[in-house]
Parts: structure tokens; sequence; C-alpha cells
């Protein structure tokens, strides 16, 4: 049976090519380090002296999902790039230096005032620019936030919904609803036990966003998105398109 041939991106380094190669042609994991073990999907590896992980994943089921997904994201600032990937084997990425929302709660007591406005917008961003709604999102792994500069990205793709041909009205409101899901999702998990600022915040994140639905959505022409993220959707529609 023929290997398949290991798909790079643009950017990555030639050293760290040689790395994936070998892993991918012998199993060779010299250079790895062990961040995530024996997930639901894999394992994940930091690469060694480059700022790149690698997903490897569990032999059983398709995993195309993470490499497609982040292929239509690379300019994104909520999200890794993608450098590499074989389609069902491994994907690579940005590796990315925060903390989990538990962690970066149990360091701070409480989370970055700019937190849930973030996330609104990398939800509405991510649906606005490359027409995908990320709905399986989860609270102890979804989300890391820098320790300094308290900026978000989001990890773990597993389910997406894709909005190509909806209105951007109804897109938005399907990744409103993701936003409003994960919020909840918090709640579930009693985050902010003990942290009566923390809870205040979250709640008035939950008041202030709970009842925007399409009908807003439509009656506002999602202009506070658009006008945010018209260029860059212009943007990746030009790279997808190859120009």
């Amino acid at each position: 049976m023929s290997i398949q041939e290991v798909h790079f991106e643009e950017g990555i380094l030639d050293e760290a090519k040689e790395v994936i190669q070998r892993y991918h042609l012998t199993g060779e994991l010299n250079g790895f380090e062990i961040i995530e073990a024996n997930s639901a999907h894999g394992w994940v590896y930091r690469i060694i002296g480059f700022p790149y992980v690698i997903k490897i994943y569990k032999p059983e089921g398709k995993h195309n999902q993470d490499h497609f997904t982040l292929s239509q994201l690379q300019h994104c600032p909520y999200t890794p790039r993608l450098f590499a990937y074989v389609d069902n084997k491994f994907v690579v990425m940005e590796y990315i230096e925060g903390l989990t929302i538990q962690e970066y709660l149990k360091e701070f007591k409480a989370l970055p005032a700019q937190f849930y406005d973030q996330l609104r917008l990398a939800l509405y961003e991510i649906t606005y620019t490359a027409n995908i709604v990320l709905q399986d999102m989860k609270v102890d792994s979804s989300v890391l936030i820098h320790r300094t500069t308290s900026h978000i990205h989001l990890l773990d793709f597993g389910v997406v919904d894709f909005t190509r041909n909806l209105p951007d009205a109804v897109a938005i409101d399907w990744a409103h609803r993701a936003f409003m899901s994960f919020l909840t999702s918090m709640g579930d998990n009693q985050l902010f036990r003990n942290m009566p600022a923390a809870e205040r915040t979250f709640q008035e994140a939950l008041i202030t966003n709970k009842d925007k639905d399409v009908d807003y959505f439509l009656k506002t022409e999602c202009s506070d998105i658009v006008n945010i993220l018209k260029d860059r959707k212009e943007t990746e529609t030009k790279r997808r398109s190859g120009y």
C-alpha cells in the first residue's frame, strides 16, 4: 500500500519538515514531547524546538475535520495556524501558549475583562469569514487564554456546521447560539464557586446576550460584525480562491 504524502502549508520551517517526515515514514517519536495523552481522538505532542504541535489520530475512524476547519481560518486571530497534515493520520498546528478557563480562574480568580466579548466575536468571525459554526466546544479544552495578553484562542474542533448558503443574519444567529450554549456549559460546570466577582461578570454576559436572536441580527443587518470583519472575509475568500 502506498504511503500518503505529507501536505505542508506555506511558512513551515524546513527543519521541522524533516522531523515530521521522519515520523510519517517510521512512526519514530524522537523529538516529540507529550502534551495530551490518549484523548478521545488521539495524542497531542509538542514538536521540540519548534513552535508546532502534532495531533496524532487513533487509527479507527475518520479525522479530516481539524485540517479542513483550520485551512479555512489561516488568517483568523482566534485559531492556530495549520502547517501540515496527512488525512486521517495527523495534523500539525501552531503551538499556542495559554491556560484553560479552569487554569486561568485558579490562578487569577477571574476571567479577563474582555473574555466574553472576545469569545463571542471569535465565534462570529469563524462563521462570517469561513462559513463554519463550532458546535461541540468543551469548557475544559476548547479555549486557551494567554497569561499576559489575555488573548483567547479556540482549539479542539469537533462537530461543525456549514453555513455557506445561508444569509449572514442566519449564520451569525447560529454562531450566537453556539456562544450561548458554551456559556450555559460554563454555568453547568460551576466554574465560579467562591468567586463572586467572576460570577457577577458571567451573569452580566448571560443577561446582555440572551435576547439576541435571528430577528435581532436581521434588524441590525449584522452591522457590528460586518464592519469589523468585512476585510478579513474578503482576504480569506481570495486566498481560498487562489488569488
